[in-house]
């Protein structure tokens, strides 16, 4: 099995192993459930890629995210379980939290041709997508009660009551930025005010400093507070679509 890991799982491993050297003395508590969620995360790495599904032909796909470009759509969706990265031919007509009946024909990864440069296939590895396919004559078979269809019923909600700022509310409430123009971003990078445009520890600072005041009027519990707060955390991990500042 350890020969078939790749390079970044090695050096995950070696990392771990460390970690746990330095926890055996001081949390011996918490040795097993890391060795338990390390597992998992390795056992996963290795058999997402062998689950055989069949991504052509006539499909359903469950759409967890898109990027609407000018003529086409480009979306990551899920198939059996198995995520795939897919393409359609008409922009906005993908909603994310949908369930679609469609038709696909497989659509070779492209490799890495240079080498250092940047690798779209490993890129798309790392985040569990081993398949592209292009889709064709979509019907959308239903909705799906999801914290992703929550996700877009609140990114909806804000492109239509603030037209003119929606483009920035998306960015601090969902870290969004798919809407801000190139050049503006271009131009924060360059003033160094990034981390300001982006959904970090100061904003998850903010909501936790709210939701805390808001706990103690209504006079919950201090220990139920925690719980409360970690719960609702945890959602917006998910309405901010995983962005790692927020994660950390």
């Amino acid at each position: 099995v350890f020969l078939i890991l790749s390079i970044e799982q090695h050096f995950f491993i070696v990392v771990l192993l460390l970690f746990m050297w330095f926890l055996r003395q001081s949390h011996k508590d918490l040795k097993w459930g890391i060795v338990c969620v390390s597992t998992l995360y390795l056992l996963m790495r290795l058999i997402i890629p062998l689950i055989n599904t069949q991504i052509a032909g006539q499909v359903q796909i469950d759409i967890l995210k898109v990027n609407n470009k000018d003529e086409y759509v480009s979306v990551i969706g899920r198939i059996n379980h198995v995520k795939v990265k897919a393409i359609y031919g008409e922009s906005n007509m993908l909603k994310p939290g949908n369930r679609y009946l469609c038709l696909s024909t497989i659509k070779p990864l492209s490799k890495q041709t240079i080498p250092g440069n940047f690798d779209y296939k490993k890129y798309l590895a790392s985040i569990n997508v081993y398949n592209s396919i292009q889709l064709h004559d979509c019907l959308k078979q239903r909705t799906n009660i999801s914290l992703i269809h929550l996700r877009n019923l609140v990114k909806e909600y804000i492109e239509k009551k603030t037209p003119k700022s929606k483009k920035y509310l998306l960015t601090f409430i969902l870290a969004d930025q798919s809407q801000v123009d190139r050049t503006v971003k271009d131009d924060i990078s360059m003033l160094g005010i990034s981390h300001m445009f982006a959904v970090s520890g100061y904003h998850v600072g903010l909501l936790v400093f709210g939701l805390k005041k808001l706990l103690q009027m209504l006079k919950v519990k201090a220990n139920s507070q925690d719980l409360i707060m970690f719960i609702i955390l945890l959602l917006y991990v998910v309405l901010a679509g995983y962005s790692a500042s927020v994660i950390r």
